[in-house]
């Protein structure tokens, strides 16, 4: 009788260790060759489809007024940094030490000239040794600068001559160009991208209107551009105050739109 029970016992021990193992190599990674779980593995290495904004800020370093709300807004809000303004570099070390993405705010020649009364800019008779004596002098005050945008423009961008020495100055320092577009007729993204040099444009201005009204309404504009084509970049005004309050309160519900913010760094070609 006794054997028996030990036999019982022996044989309950052993279908219990024979479940506990297929459990174990259940759990255990498969080997070389072996079939996973085809489902599982594609949602774990799936690119983010999600469309994707860009905003850049114009014309910083020339006032403190909304500094400190403006690097509130977002780690991925990038700043266009004009290269004479009083607080540049300043500000440039600041945005450097806090990790975020600036580009150089390079004035370029307009059709207007009163557009930039008062600055140094690019013009269409600079010979390519002073274009790149320009840009030099920029980057070296918006020191760590990851590329730039044109302030003004609209003639500098038109002429593709002179386009060609400011593309051959971002190949030689590795940065990228953003086209401002302050010209229907610009040339710059076309030149730069025929020339190799990582690209974008700008889509959307957000306060050429500075009305929150206005504005919301630019913003509403970024997102349905970047729902059909994927993504989308947004230029707006460091002075506007009410392109920070607009800014301020949709960031935050950019999951509710259905899109996310991104560095500028991230939509160049």
């Amino acid at each position: 009788m006794r054997t028996s029970t030990l036999y019982s016992l022996m044989l309950i021990l052993i279908a219990v260790l024979c479940i506990v193992l297929s459990r174990i190599i259940d759990l255990s990674p498969p080997r070389t060759g072996e079939r996973t779980n085809t489902a599982a593995t594609n949602a774990l290495t799936a690119p983010d489809d999600t469309p994707r904004i860009a905003i850049v800020i114009d014309d910083c370093g020339a006032q403190r007024t909304y500094e400190e709300r403006y690097l509130a807004l977002s780690p991925d809000i990038v700043f266009a940094v004009l290269p004479e303004g009083a607080y540049a570099s300043r500000f440039a070390g600041t945005l450097a030490q806090r990790g975020y993405e600036y580009i150089v705010h390079m004035p370029m020649e307009p059709h207007d000239e009163n557009e930039v009364r008062g600055m140094h800019y690019l013009t269409v008779s600079n010979d390519a040794k002073a274009v790149k004596i320009s840009l030099e002098k920029a980057f070296t005050a918006v020191r760590g600068a990851r590329g730039m945008n044109n302030h003004t423009g609209s003639r500098f961008t038109e002429e593709k001559t002179s386009l060609v020495a400011v593309a051959d100055f971002c190949r030689e320092r590795g940065v990228y160009f953003l086209d401002s577009r302050t010209s229907i007729k610009s040339a710059a993204y076309d030149v730069m991208r025929d020339m190799h040099i990582p690209a974008a444009k700008r889509d959307i201005f957000l306060d050429d209107t500075r009305t929150v009204r206005a504005i919301r309404e630019r913003f509403n504009a970024l997102i349905a551009r970047a729902k059909r084509q994927g993504s989308a970049i947004a230029i707006g005004h460091y002075t506007s105050e009410m392109t920070l309050a607009v800014l301020a309160e949709e960031l935050p519900r950019l999951t509710e739109h259905g899109v996310r913010l991104v560095r500028l760094s991230e939509l160049v070609q």
